[in-house]
């Protein structure tokens, strides 16, 4: 038995797959973001206007989160329109639940992780350098957990069927 392209066993392994590399992709939104103000010495002006200190963090938590599920939202909708692409013999029937569904349990929790550890490193250091190296630091402990846990991604996996299993 096959896996089609557009199955849902096939869309989850590439959005898995994809999924450990956000946390670069909200380092690179975060840092001008983030860090702009007191890179250029700005917060002192910021704090002493009348806007709450709690809406200003929750702006721009809310700006990064917003801009990562949006990058997210392109890359899950370029894959929605390549599969359009393919061959109807490999690609099987076009569900958009599928996409939707492992986009919603997959990604959209690891976005929320990796925004709130990348917000939080750069509001408490704010530092470059340390938003980088927790983004590295999550990396690997998602690789490690990954092999530890003989994660499907780094094996190379089929799905289970009675054909290929023993």
């Amino acid at each position: 038995q096959r896996s089609f392209a557009n199955s849902s066993y096939a869309i989850t392994q590439t959005l898995l797959f994809i999924s450990p590399n956000i946390i670069f992709l909200v380092c690179v939104l975060a840092t001008p973001v983030l860090l702009r103000d007191s890179q250029h010495k700005f917060e002192s002006f910021i704090y002493t206007t009348p806007l709450d200190k709690f809406v200003y963090l929750v702006s721009r938590y809310l700006g990064l989160l917003l801009a990562s599920l949006l990058v997210m939202c392109v890359m899950l909708l370029a894959m929605m329109l390549t599969s359009l692409f393919l061959d109807p013999k490999q690609a099987g029937n076009f569900n958009p639940f599928y996409y939707l569904s492992s986009f919603a349990i997959f990604i959209v929790p690891n976005v929320l992780l990796c925004v709130s550890i990348i917000f939080s490193t750069s509001i408490f250091t704010k530092n470059t350098l340390a938003m980088y190296v927790a983004a590295i630091v999550v990396y690997v402990l998602y690789i490690i957990g990954s092999v530890l846990g003989n994660s499907p991604i780094l094996a190379n996996s089929s799905p289970l069927t009675a054909g290929n299993y023993g």
